[in-house]
């Protein structure tokens, strides 16, 4: 249904008397809203305007759309609205109080009441027409410094492109830092005292991930995305025993024992991964009831959940001692490391706050040639 809301008479009345209003200049001011819908105001000239602010053109359109459903057989499809505020220490009485603020005898006061314009708005469409307000741009030729045009040439407002709007696809570079470890079928290695144990907080885990969010549906503030990311990791698994040292042997993967007169510091094995992910995220809820992705402050609760992927790109071990000096002894190989890994990551945000958990749903060795062993990984995204 068109409904073109003709506003007339809002603003003129405010500076002066309705006699000297008359011998007055107009200006007109066209707010497109599209799709055959517009609305037109008549203001003082250069005065008028000013006097917009002091408005909330929201309640007045709220109003407009309300009295046009309880009555959408009306043969007059013209509606006058008035109201009166405090301009320049001179108070009017106010013939609707939920049109503007309080009225003060010092200075105007902005409206300050949050309404919410889903609540009246017919589809996905009437919504993202009325934040005409905060979105609107004036088109060439009528900048706020050309208010003295032609008295006919409305003032053309129309919505800005969805540059302002809450954008529907963000991107963004992270840092993920955390911790990793693995498990057996007879759970944690160490619980058996294998060589493979890992160090808890010694197996560290780090990516450089580029992440694109899509916004889903036609809402603007809709609070489903799917996060799309693609990383590259290292996996950094730190031997529980710092004499602990892997080979490739003539069957598989061999652990075993250092015997060098030498001072052990630490050993680790590191599997770097090439990673992409795609995960359904859902928004719970903001900070004061607000659904937000534009802000990191006001994003509120945000969990989600989705499948990766990751292919090997290298594999090394890495030993460090002393022995007269600090010393590292570094061997490539393959290991018999799987070459894809893959599995469900899990995610939950707050405000600022990103935290990951991968789970693996293959074993770090190839099948027969290693411990059967499925890593995990917890952390942080930066």
């Amino acid at each position: 249904m068109k409904v073109k809301v003709l506003i007339m008479g809002l603003l003129w009345p405010l500076l002066l008397g309705s006699t000297v209003l008359v011998a007055q200049e107009k200006d007109t001011l066209l707010v497109d809203l599209g799709k055959g819908n517009e609305v037109i105001f008549y203001l003082n000239k250069n005065e008028g305007i000013k006097q917009l602010m002091y408005y909330d053109l929201n309640a007045i359109i709220d109003r407009a759309i309300k009295v046009a459903r309880e009555d959408d057989n009306r043969s007059n499809r013209t509606m006058k609205i008035e109201d009166r505020v405090s301009i320049d220490g001179v108070e009017s009485p106010s013939t609707d109080t939920n049109l503007r603020g309080r009225a003060s005898t010092d200075e105007p006061r902005r409206l300050t009441e949050d309404l919410d314009p889903v609540a009246d708005a017919e589809d996905e469409s009437q919504i993202a027409e009325r934040e005409v307000k905060e979105k609107a741009t004036w088109k060439e030729g009528s900048s706020d410094k050309n208010w003295d045009q032609k008295k006919d040439d409305p003032l053309i407002i129309t919505p800005k492109s969805s540059a302002n709007r809450i954008k529907r696809i963000e991107s963004s570079f992270n840092l993920e830092l955390g911790l990793n470890n693995y498990v057996g079928p007879d759970g944690f290695p160490d619980q058996n005292n294998e060589l493979f144990a890992l160090s808890p907080f010694g197996s560290r885990f780090v990516a450089l991930a580029a992440t694109t969010r899509f916004r889903v549906g036609r809402m603007s503030n809709s609070p489903v995305a799917i996060e799309w990311t693609k990383s590259f990791s290292w996996h950094n698994y730190r031997f529980a025993e710092a004499s602990t040292r892997m080979r490739s042997g003539s069957e598989g993967v061999e652990f075993f024992t250092s015997l060098d007169d030498v001072s052990h510091r630490r050993s680790k094995f590191v599997v770097p991964h090439l990673n992409m992910s795609l995960i359904p995220v859902v928004q719970i809820a903001g900070p004061y009831g607000r659904k937000t992705w534009s802000s990191s402050n006001n994003r509120g609760l945000v969990v989600g959940a989705g499948p990766f992927i990751g292919y090997r790109t290298g594999g090394y071990t890495m030993a460090r001692f002393r022995d007269g000096g600090r010393q590292r002894d570094r061997q490539s190989g393959n290991f018999f490391l799987n070459n894809w890994r893959y599995g469900v990551r899990g995610k939950v945000s707050y405000r600022n706050w990103d935290f990951f958990f991968d789970y693996d749903m293959n074993s770090v060795f190839h099948e027969n040639r290693g411990p059967d062993l499925v890593p995990f990984t917890f952390g942080i995204i930066i």
